[in-house]
């Protein structure tokens, strides 16, 4: 017995050692990625200095955190891996969020703490004198910036703008720093999703107009662009186009990756070779993604913000609300919602409910169900891995407490102090149990909006057009993933790769959607 103990305590110790020396490598290796960006040239302008700037005082940040465990750190390091592996640990590329990047390198399993804390963020005056967060290149400015003000579908307080900063850009390489750009790469949305308004002729990047790339719907630019974003849901009985070798193509996935639901067309990638073989980047909502793309991002306020919550709380006359379309939703979230009500009031909007919201009345509904109810429901059509869509990001940004339900992945992208999930609760009526609680403790009630203001939510408005009129709004925060896609083809030489069987990457079992555990079906 006392050998086995023996074995199991050189076990956790081993264990305990390896994340140390993975933690003191990435200190290393964020200090090496901050040599490219200490050579920026001088420039006229204020935003690309203050970048740079920026992006230099998070690393420092980062090592005077961990300072006081720098010198054991780094003798576990040395004694547990070579010089050329702890080298071989992979830069922040530009415009990553630092959060992501810590997940994706496996360096943390969820990030709320970093969130929590505001790793990652610097501040620093824009050209006007204010104070905002800058993250590795990308600045958090108050709408409206890039923005038109009279944009009424614009519900983000914040917009993400990414200046152009050259050696920031070209991470450092010299050769790059020198030439001339004659003329800006072209971007092709290669195959939209249905009723995604078209762009005729090229059009500068949302959030990154000074970047050299512009980006259209038009095929006709097909043989001149040099990425091809393919929104592979929605591709019927075509074969990939024929391109050039250093023409990149992506893999664009942001709904869930539920098999039976996902193909409106059938599923080209097991039925077509020549697509199971053509893709060079991934851009999906999956952490695992070469780009990834997700549907907002919860960032620290640089300054508090202040309201008055007893007349926020004393408008309230409903407890929790529910807006859905999609009646029998994979998760079986309806089947949640009936449990749910058997011990709490739930008003249901839409399809699924009583109560009508249809999708183009779908923004003065939200703003009376947010000035009305306490709890929004947002429950997930599936339960997936990473999967975490607008229906938490859109309604963190009004005055009510969401409740999520879905895969795992909210630990990564927000605190936990923030919202309520039913993953921490047994069954729907220890749910309702705590919303009551909550719902007749004012005080407690007011508390927890006041750390969810802490934060600040990001995401753009995407309009669908139908027949020439607005037919509903989807948000994502999405701008800064197709200004990555401009960076990392300029950078070709460094970013390319060829995926051989998309299948396998689509259908990696870590990635499958769950059957529901919270409900009898």
């Amino acid at each position: 017995m006392n050998r086995v103990f023996l074995q199991f305590l050189k076990a956790v110790i081993f264990i305990i050692l390896a994340f140390m020396v993975i933690h003191g490598t990435y200190l290393k290796d964020v200090q090496k990625s901050n040599i490219a960006v200490r050579s920026v040239q001088e420039s006229n302008c204020p935003c690309e200095k203050s970048a740079t700037v920026a992006h230099n005082s998070v690393v420092n940040y980062s090592l005077n955190v961990n300072k006081t465990n720098k010198v054991q750190i780094e003798k576990v390091s040395n004694k547990l891996t070579t010089t050329s592996e702890r080298n071989q640990r992979p830069p922040l590329p530009p415009y990553t969020t630092f959060t992501n990047f810590l997940v994706k390198e496996n360096f943390l399993t969820h990030s709320e703490n970093e969130i929590r804390s505001g790793f990652g963020l610097a501040p620093i005056k824009t050209e006007t004198g204010h104070d905002i967060w800058t993250e590795n290149g990308v600045q958090y400015r108050k709408f409206p910036f890039l923005e038109p003000a009279n944009n009424t579908l614009f519900k983000s307080e914040f917009e993400a703008y990414i200046p152009f900063n050259a050696s920031f850009f070209f991470e450092g390489n010299k050769q790059k720093l020198k030439q001339n750009i004659p003329k800006k790469k072209i971007i092709l949305w290669w195959q939209t999703k249905r009723k995604q308004p078209l762009l005729s002729g090229l059009h500068k990047m949302r959030g990154c107009p000074d970047l050299p790339c512009v980006i259209t719907t038009d095929r006709n630019y097909t043989e001149d662009s040099s990425v091809m974003i393919v929104n592979v849901q929605f591709v019927d009985k075509e074969k990939p186009p024929k391109r050039r070798p250093d023409q990149v193509l992506v893999f664009y996935q942001v709904e869930s990756s539920n098999i039976h639901t996902f193909w409106h067309h059938g599923d080209i990638i097991s039925k077509d070779q020549s697509w199971n073989s053509a893709f060079n980047w991934t851009m999906s909502f999956r952490t695992d993604s070469d780009v990834p793309v997700s549907y907002g991002l919860v960032r620290k306020r640089l300054t508090e913000i202040v309201k008055d919550y007893k007349a926020i709380l004393g408008n309230k006359t409903g407890i929790v609300a529910w807006m859905s379309s999609n009646c029998k939703a994979d998760s079986r979230r309806d089947l949640y919602v009936k449990e749910l009500q058997k011990y709490v009031a739930v008003d249901v909007f839409g399809t699924c409910g009583g109560k009508y919201c249809p999708r183009s009345r779908d923004t003065k509904c939200l703003e009376d169900i947010t000035t009305k109810y306490k709890f929004y429901l947002g429950f997930e059509s599936s339960l997936c891995r990473d999967y975490v869509t607008e229906k938490l990001f859109r309604f963190l940004n009004t005055d009510m407490i969401v409740i999520a339900r879905g895969g795992e992945g909210y630990a990564q992208v927000l605190p936990s102090e923030i919202y309520l999930n039913t993953n921490n609760f047994k069954s729907p009526k220890e749910l309702a149990e705590r919303i009551m609680y909550l719902n007749s403790h004012d005080e407690e009630y007011i508390n927890m909006l006041k750390e969810k203001d802490k934060y600040f939510v990001l995401f753009e408005d995407y309009p669908l057009i139908y027949k020439q009129r607005l037919d509903y709004l989807e948000y994502r925060y999405e701008a800064v993933s197709i200004c990555q896609l401009c960076q990392r083809v300029w950078n070709i030489d460094k970013y390319a790769k060829t995926i051989p069987d998309m299948k396998a990457w689509f259908r990696d079992k870590k990635y499958e959607c769950q059957k529901p555990k919270d409900v009898f079906i």
